[in-house]
């Protein structure tokens, strides 16, 4: 699958956030939520972490943390990891004497972006940043958001008695991107925040750190013990060299390796990707991959299912919901003859729950279902490149294949919410579907806005056109890119 787009109301491009287009009067907005994505065809999945100093070292990647195009800097080519404290995701280093900061100055720094609208959640655990190992049998550092919400920096002795602390006086932002350097010069500890100096401290606690570090988690004491939620993106250690002791502007481009580079993770290794100002990376599961071998006319590549464990997941799920009034539901696939209900996308938790499923019958055709079922007349092609669009236009959905319409239509007034999402794998546990096999490319949904009321050319060029709907219509943008 190759450009997927949930749209409401929006130009759709590759690099940025779009303007939008309304049908009456001049009002202009950024959308809501916009998932692009630059894949790398040499990555079997979103899970793998490179560290990209000139040390190389092996990451270990725990409870399958994600890697998001969502960056720091807006670009394709840049990443995060996407840590989510409740399935406890963190990576970790091997202990090695290059990361061991026990004596001489040393620089850690990077972003993050703590994915929460307030500070409720927060309790006297915190959240780790960037932390030097599990225990403090050797001493220890850690950069954390404390318990009351503030970014901080400290160091610890052998047996925990001695702890110097500094902290930003302001609580961190929540829901942006966030620059933190923390430095050792001589004796001296100093916080940056976004490049401005918030604190520092005289320090001689250190006694011998381990040189295992841990990224979105900290277990120091219980006072911070916790695991990161959001984003952290361009993690660099530098062992020897204080980068910072005054004010400066901060990176707008992904770090280097520069000299005295320990460690560099760019979080920049992944193969299928959306990046958005509402955040939802993809999980990546089985070996689904980017394919440049087969795509719909005009477009570049599409997203490869072998049919066997294949399908993307997604953390949170209401941008796809098509709500209550008119809807476009597109995309292209092109898949060998199946035998059973095949599963396009799942967007329902549980047998009976809200949502909605799109499938290949064993006749192949195409089915549109939430509560009841919506089947085409025309039969597909196998291993041939088919537009399929559903729409909704007051309470009557249209089926479009390659751009005509269906003879039969279906009536539903419903408000179409989704409780889940796995495109090519039902999330259902319960249902019929079977594993999607083949390519899917070009996925939009648009909600709140019929694209299509009469038979038209399918498109030919990737979907990054403008969108022109009612100027009441106030809903999302949303899709994932594949762009090799």
């Amino acid at each position: 699958m190759s450009k997927y787009h949930v749209v409401s109301s929006g130009m759709i491009t590759r690099q940025a956030l779009p303007s939008i287009t309304r049908q009456r009067g001049t009002t202009t907005g950024s959308a809501n939520v916009m998932l692009y994505g630059a894949g790398k065809t040499t990555v079997s999945n979103n899970t793998t972490f490179i560290d990209s100093s000139a040390n190389a070292f092996t990451i270990t990647n725990n409870a399958s943390t994600a890697q998001s195009g969502y960056n720091p800097f807006s670009q394709a080519s840049s990443g995060a990891g996407y840590f989510n404290s409740a399935s406890s995701n963190y990576l970790q280093t091997p202990t090695n004497t290059a990361l061991n900061l026990s004596s001489g100055n040393y620089t850690v720094e990077g972003w993050y972006y703590l994915d929460m609208a307030t500070y409720s959640s927060f309790d006297l655990i915190g959240r780790g940043i960037v932390s030097d190992y599990l225990t403090n049998s050797s001493g220890r550092w850690f950069i954390i958001i404390n318990g009351s919400g503030k970014l901080t920096f400290a160091e610890q002795d052998a047996i925990g008695a001695n702890t110097v602390e500094i902290s930003d006086p302001s609580n961190s932002p929540l829901q942006q991107w966030v620059y933190f350097a923390a430095v050792k010069s001589g004796t001296t500890m100093y916080l940056f925040k976004n490049g401005t100096l918030v604190a520092s401290a005289t320090s001689s606690v250190r006694t011998g750190f381990p040189g295992r570090l841990n990224v979105a988690q900290a277990t120091v004491d219980a006072n911070y013990r916790g695991f990161f939620l959001g984003y952290i993106s361009n993690i660099r250690v530098l062992k020897g060299t204080a980068l910072y002791t005054s004010n400066f502007t901060p990176p707008t481009s992904p770090l280097t390796a520069i000299t005295n580079t320990s460690l560099l993770l760019l979080t920049d290794n992944y193969s299928i990707v959306n990046s958005t100002s509402t955040n939802l990376p993809v999980t990546i599961n089985g070996n689904t991959t980017i394919s440049t071998a087969q795509y719909p006319t005009g477009m570049s590549s599409s997203i490869y299912f072998d049919g066997t464990g294949d399908y993307l997941a997604f953390p949170t799920f209401s941008p796809f919901t098509l709500g209550g009034g008119a809807f476009t539901f597109e995309f292209f696939v092109n898949s060998p003859t199946v035998a059973s209900n095949t599963c396009i996308i799942d967007t329902r938790s549980a047998a009976g729950a809200a949502g909605y499923f799109v499938s290949i019958t064993a006749s192949q055709q195409i089915t549109f279902n939430y509560l009841s079922s919506y089947t085409s007349t025309t039969t597909l092609t196998a291993n041939t490149w088919t537009h399929v669009a559903i729409v909704r236009i007051g309470s009557t959905v249209q089926m479009y294949i390659n751009g005509v319409a269906e003879s039969g239509t279906f009536t539903s007034s419903a408000t179409i919410t989704a409780q889940a999402a796995n495109i090519g794998q039902k999330s259902n546990t319960s249902s019929s579907l079977v594993n999607f096999s083949g390519y899917l490319s070009n996925i939009r949904v648009v909600q709140g806005a019929a694209l299509y009321s009469s038979n038209f050319t399918p498109p030919s060029l990737p979907m990054s056109t403008t969108v022109t709907v009612p100027a009441f219509v106030t809903n999302a943008i949303y899709g994932v890119n594949q762009i090799p």
